[in-house]
């Protein structure tokens, strides 16, 4: 997502490692970005291309879900020149950008749009620039190719996969070009929000369309085969006067496959003793589950609902219940009286578009005296 308050240190992409799914297609056109040709009467104070690679690129949801190799061109028009002094005015700029390149995202990573996990690594083909207006009283102090192209943004995939944007270099543009005082408030875009566009699209004809008159689409790449998950939730507990014991610490979901429906490990039981001397009420909750690589950093892999609980006493018995997040503790209804036990069970449904690998999730165990 290039984003218009951003322009001065936008990059488009690149990628460190190669992905055998890169594909070409004919480029798609910048429709609905105006300003390519001349303007009337003026000439072009700068007519330059360069290239970005690794670029961390945006999403609607707040992180990054791709990284970018492009060719940007960007075009200045002096439109009216600054005058300086009593009586002067600012210069009014005409800048036109165009990007053609490539995108590439990773399995685990979040889809621009929707926030989906994307099952497999993917890449496509990206095209898209932005029309605007610069208002200053600088003039241009550079008017060649910038010195450093191709820029290396330095984006790497494992960030991507946290939602995290790690670049270490962006070429400030208007800084080059303008001189150090100039930044986003300077720039007004044309027509109304259709002044910046960008669209991306993958071999399997998933689009996503990035624009300022609205979003469309999504850029979800397809579930390229499938492979066993393997899941491990480490079981904790809050100790009280009324202290509850569980007879496993652990719980292995394993040879769960992915790819195709959604799959569901079997249940797995655990007895939890009162070892205390009061009843307890018994409370439950949990995290996400991550991939073991990225363990409680970053955006979870699998959401902490896709393991759910089922009690064998109390008013919820029978039932299977979605576990929540520590500040939302559940109530499992079962008191469990001095000297003995309620029996809990655990399964795991497991999405189909979840990559495969090994992953970590923490449950804990509570009780109210």
């Amino acid at each position: 997502m290039k984003k218009p308050s951003n322009l001065g240190t936008y990059s488009k992409i690149g990628l460190a490692i190669a992905l055998a799914s890169v594909f070409l297609l004919g480029m798609v056109g910048v429709a609905g970005v105006a300003g390519a040709t001349t303007p009337a009467g003026n000439t072009a104070k700068v007519n330059v291309t360069y290239v970005v690679k690794n670029d961390s690129d945006s999403a609607v949801w707040g992180g990054y879900w791709a990284l970018d190799n492009y060719t940007k061109h960007l075009t200045i028009w002096q439109i009216t020149a600054p005058v300086t002094g009593s009586g002067g005015h600012p210069g009014v700029y005409q800048v036109n950008a165009t990007y053609t390149g490539t995108f590439c995202t990773f399995a685990g990573a979040h889809s621009p749009e929707t926030d989906v996990l994307e099952p497999s690594n993917g890449c496509g083909i990206f095209a898209g620039g932005y029309d605007a207006n610069i208002t200053t009283y600088l003039s241009p102090i550079n008017f060649t190719t910038p010195t450093g192209s191709p820029f290396n943004y330095g984006g790497t995939a494992a960030n991507i996969i946290l939602g995290q944007n790690n670049n270490n270099v962006n070429f400030d543009w208007m800084a080059y070009y303008f001189g150090a005082g100039i930044n986003e408030r300077n720039i007004s875009y044309a027509n109304n929000g259709n002044g910046w566009k960008w669209t991306y699209t993958l071999p399997n004809g998933n689009e996503w369309i990035n624009s300022g008159l609205g979003n469309s689409g999504d850029a979800i790449v397809s579930k390229t085969g499938s492979g066993s998950v393997s899941a491990t939730a480490s079981i904790t507990q809050t100790l009280n006067t009324c202290t509850v014991s569980p007879s496993s610490t652990g719980i292995t979901f394993s040879g769960v496959v992915s790819g195709g429906a959604e799959t569901a490990a079997s249940p797995y039981p655990v007895t939890v003793q009162n070892t205390g001397n009061v009843a307890g009420e018994l409370f439950l909750s949990g995290g996400d589950w991550y991939l073991n690589a990225y363990s409680g950093v970053g955006r979870g892999q699998i959401n902490v609902s896709a393991t759910q609980w089922q009690i064998s006493s109390g008013p919820y018995a029978g039932s299977w219940y979605s576990l929540q997040k520590a500040s939302g503790p559940q109530d499992t209804g079962s008191s469990i009286a001095p000297s003995t036990s309620a029996s809990l069970y655990f399964q795991l449904g497991v999405p189909a578009t979840v990559p495969s690998g090994t992953y970590g999730q923490t449950i804990t165990l509570a009780t109210s005296c």
